[in-house]
């Protein structure tokens, strides 16, 4: 009996923590993947942290055909998924004596950015590694040892003759040492920063190291040009002593000048659709100009010509000038009939498109008989035109017909007289 009542609780108890593991593991998880440099030593397994919390681990980390890695990771706790864009992740050591080991800290960014999706990348840039023991060895190959052991013999008579000069200076170093300290642990906050600026240094080094001959010579010009300036110190220091009222003088001309510039501004603004008209215009104008070029010749023919024939155009022109007035009253009648005469243009085209086959009695295809068959209600009559329609409803009237009458769609010109009043019997001129 008390074995029974020992085995309940106990039974009770292993079934809730199977519950706690099996909810545990239903809990979702986020899946990240991390692009490195390298992964060395980073396994299957290892650990992956947020601020110092174990909140999931690497399911696999594997090359690439780029030669870099890729690390994937599973995140387990649902207290930091999802992490949010701007998070980075470093590669560190497990701890101080451990060398083998390595895990994954991620730093999620101090204002959060929008969720990462599942399978998100964390990108290169936002990647730290660790720097091994046989990166920095590797540095120091025979060529970096031989510029190592000359910058020693060079310096070590160096540092001998300016040993009582670093005596004096020794004594004032340690506030210049707190400020450099100080400078040095900003760089150093920034790994990031840190690595891009040593990268960017190697590779001025190299350039440098490249154009030495080119170095040599700018580093001796550098010198003469010191030596200039130690020459003549009194007149910098004249120059530097007069350079506050130029710069005083400097800023009112400036203040004075962004109203220039604004207005200067404006004028370009307004240049601007002439400069692109003028770019438009460009290719056209250039091939006028060659037209222009080739036919200079044929004008100066013609106005050789004309200037010969200057003595009988002579009377000619000033028998055109008294018409002038007589032409200038024809022209404007002419205008205004062309005005009234424009609209027939369907009509007048039509007529001279039919025309010939209205007189024809073939084709282009075959021989075929027209016919006009019109016969009217009426012969002789006095009745007038709306006493006709009266009689003969299906007639219709038109006089004088407007133009787009036949296509059902009159074009009522009344300047021209061809107003509504044309389609009225009633007003049939005729009819007085």
């Amino acid at each position: 009996m008390l074995r029974a009542r020992v085995l309940v609780p106990v039974l009770l108890l292993t079934a809730i923590a199977a519950v706690v593991v099996v909810a545990r593991s239903d809990a979702p998880a986020g899946h990240l993947v991390v692009d490195a440099d390298q992964a060395r030593f980073i396994i299957k397994g290892s650990e992956v942290r947020v601020a110092g919390r174990t909140v999931g681990h690497v399911t696999s980390a594997e090359p690439t055909r780029t030669g870099r890695a890729r690390i994937e990771l599973r995140i387990d706790d649902d207290r930091v998924w999802p992490l949010h864009a701007g998070t980075r992740a470093i590669l560190r050591w497990p701890s101080t004596i451990a060398y083998t080991g390595r895990r994954v800290d991620l730093v999620p960014p101090a204002h959060g950015g929008a969720p990462l999706p599942d399978h998100a990348v964390i990108g290169a840039d936002d990647v730290t590694t660790n720097v091994e023991f046989d990166q920095l060895l590797s540095t120091f190959d025979a060529r970096t040892r031989g510029d190592l052991k000359r910058f020693l013999d060079v310096g070590g008579p160096a540092l001998q003759a300016a040993k009582q000069s670093i005596r004096r200076v020794l004594p004032a170093a340690p506030p210049t040492l707190v400020e450099v300290d100080g400078a040095l642990q900003d760089v150093g906050a920034d790994e990031q920063a840190l690595d891009t600026l040593v990268r960017q240094t190697d590779t001025t080094v190299g350039a440098v190291q490249m154009a030495n001959p080119g170095v040599g010579r700018l580093v001796t010009g550098a010198a003469g040009t010191m030596r200039a300036f130690g020459t003549r110190a009194r007149q910098i220091r004249n120059v530097l002593a007069r350079m506050p009222g130029a710069l005083s003088r400097t800023q009112a001309t400036l203040a004075r000048a962004n109203g220039t510039l604004a207005a200067a501004d404006a004028v370009s603004r307004r240049l601007k659709p002439g400069v692109r008209e003028l770019q438009r215009i460009a290719a056209p104008l250039s091939s006028t100009l060659t037209a222009v070029n080739d036919v200079a010749p044929d004008a100066r023919a013609t106005l050789a010509t004309l200037r010969r024939a200057t003595p009988d155009l002579d009377p000619f022109l000033a028998k055109a000038t008294s018409l002038m007035p007589q032409l200038q009253r024809i022209g404007s009648g002419t205008a205004d009939q062309f005005k009234c005469i424009r609209p027939y243009s369907p009509e007048i085209a039509g007529f001279l498109t039919t025309w010939a086959a209205m007189t024809s009695i073939n084709d282009d295809r075959d021989a075929f008989f027209r016919g006009n068959f019109i016969q009217y209600p009426f012969g002789h009559t006095t009745d007038n035109s709306e006493q006709l329609l009266q009689k003969y409803p299906f007639l219709t009237y038109a006089f004088p017909i407007p133009p787009g009458y036949s296509s059902g769609r009159p074009w009522f010109q009344p300047e021209c007289g061809l107003g509504p009043e044309t389609l009225d019997p009633s007003k049939d001129p005729e009819n007085k």
